[in-house]
């Protein structure tokens, strides 16, 4: 499985979309804890 380079590439790119994703929805969380503050 090493020596096969699209399956690494697969991988990282798994790896890249759900870091995307877990920054994304810290930054959503984030926003919507500071809207609540400025609204609260």
């Amino acid at each position: 499985r090493d020596s096969n380079p699209q399956g690494a590439q697969g991988a990282w790119k798994k790896v890249a979309f759900g870091g995307c994703l877990v920054s994304l929805s810290f930054i959503l969380g984030i926003i919507k804890a500071t809207m609540k503050s400025a609204a609260g």
